[in-house]
């Protein structure tokens, strides 16, 4: 288990007041319709001390490899998408927690990253990407394309 950060009440604090206002703004969390709420999947993001690579996971349980696209342009990564719903419509909802519909996260990189020579994998509803430290910083768009592939226990 991981020290706590001393940020770590504050953040937990920043997510359930985002869900208190996602609440207010689609009408209560009772039966509301989230339809049309862009979702912001969880996403941990880490470097080792030799600063040879960033490696970004997000969890996106659910979500078919064919309606995820990655794109990265200068330090900004960005992950979007879209998560069909999987009951069948018409259907009344007197509780709903399941995101569905699009989503989309961007994150800031903490160095210039080559995305051509990108790793990435999505394995049991994680994304995984591993991007190698950029030896020039050539501030370039590129979109990575994602293969099934599965894990290999290390």
């Amino acid at each position: 288990m991981r020290d706590k950060d001393f940020f770590d009440e504050f953040r937990l604090l920043g997510r359930e007041m985002d869900e208190m206002f996602l609440d207010i703004y689609m009408g209560g969390p009772f039966g509301s319709s989230r339809s049309g709420v862009v979702t912001r999947p969880s996403a941990d993001l880490c470097y080792p001390k030799d600063l040879s690579h960033v490696r970004v996971t997000f969890e996106l349980p659910g979500i078919d490899i064919a309606n995820i696209r990655i794109s990265v342009f200068d330090r900004t990564l960005v992950v979007e998408g879209a998560k069909p719903r999987t009951s069948p419509k018409g259907n009344h909802y007197n509780h709903m927690e399941i995101d569905t519909g699009p989503f989309r996260r961007k994150l800031m990189l903490p160095f210039d990253v080559d995305a051509e020579n990108s790793d990435v994998i999505y394995d049991k509803g994680l994304l995984v990407l591993e991007l190698p430290k950029a030896s020039d910083s050539q501030s370039q768009r590129v979109s990575i394309v994602l293969h099934s592939r599965e894990r290999r226990d290390q």
